[in-house]
């Protein structure tokens, strides 16, 4: 059984560095989430990271993948997909997490 709130993936990485990742799927500019993520994220700004997967519309031939730090969770509620990710794409987004805690 899953604690309300905790992200989808724990994660740790070959440097030996923990941290968490929310998955979202959003249709459109806004993405939800529950109060208890919201709360979750607000408790543990450092080394959570929410990944959404923004599904392709007629205007838009490929699926897009941004990251965003847990930190900016608010700004993410109000702003949605239009706030700047700290990256885009799939590959992108997996050697940011493959990198954390590198010296």
């Amino acid at each position: 059984m899953a604690i309300p709130g905790v992200p989808d993936l724990l994660g740790y990485n070959e440097n030996q560095f923990f941290f968490t990742v929310e998955l979202k799927i959003s249709t459109a500019k806004k993405i939800r989430f529950s109060p208890h993520q919201i709360a979750f994220h607000k408790l543990h700004p450092k080394n959570t990271f929410i990944l959404v997967k923004a599904l392709a519309s007629r205007h838009q031939k490929l699926d897009e993948y941004k990251l965003y730090e847990g930190a900016s969770i608010e700004q993410l509620v109000a702003c949605g997909s239009s706030l700047d990710a700290c990256c885009s794409g799939l590959d992108a987004c997996g050697l940011l997490l493959a990198s954390l805690g590198a010296s």
